[in-house]
């Protein structure tokens, strides 16, 4: 992947990008007092990115887990209390934007979170330090309160980077919130 740009619509410049698997690739950045992430992803069921409490442990967590419904697609935060269904439920948390399901398979997501709410998520997100992540695949399910359970899943990590000066994670790395369309 590219080590910048997310390829959305429009793109959005992000400082670094890790692949955590074959198949999923996680952007990030740390932008004043936002966590902004994006997830990219081949797979046509339910995907997985979370953070752990616990290096290499599922539970207790909280992951993101996106899955298409059509041409569109379903995001959400999920807690991650059991390893059944009734322990992984979605809640409240997040501003995703940027969601889309491509052509080619590919599912792509942007989240912002202020990095105090994530820190609730997992004690070290702060930048510069490694968080653990935990990742997941699974069938595509009729009802987003039943996810079945995954047919792969995996550990990583990474290390949020913060951005100096602007980088306000819409593609555009001025401080202002002007819409004018450089192509730069």
């Amino acid at each position: 992947p590219n080590d910048n740009i997310f390829p959305s619509s429009p793109p959005i410049n992000f400082t670094n990008c890790d692949s955590i698997t074959d198949s999923i690739d996680l952007y990030h950045k740390v932008v004043g007092e936002d966590a902004i992430l994006g997830v990219r992803a081949l797979h046509d069921g339910y995907v997985g990115v979370g953070f752990n409490m616990t290096e290499g442990s599922m539970i207790p967590g909280n992951a993101f887990i996106a899955f298409p419904r059509g041409s569109s697609l379903f995001v959400s935060l999920y807690s991650l209390t059991d390893r059944n269904s009734a322990g992984v439920q979605p809640i409240e948390g997040g501003e995703f934007s940027n969601r889309e399901v491509t052509s080619d398979g590919y599912l792509m997501y942007v989240v912002r979170v202020p990095v105090t709410t994530l820190q609730t998520l997992v004690p070290a997100a702060a930048p510069g330090e490694t968080i653990y992540l935990i990742w997941s695949m699974g069938v595509l399910p009729t009802d987003p309160t039943m996810l079945t359970r995954h047919t792969d899943r995996g550990f990583a990590s990474a290390t949020l980077a913060e951005v100096s000066g602007g980088g306000d994670g819409d593609g555009d790395d001025d401080d202002d919130d002007d819409d004018d369309d450089d192509d730069d």
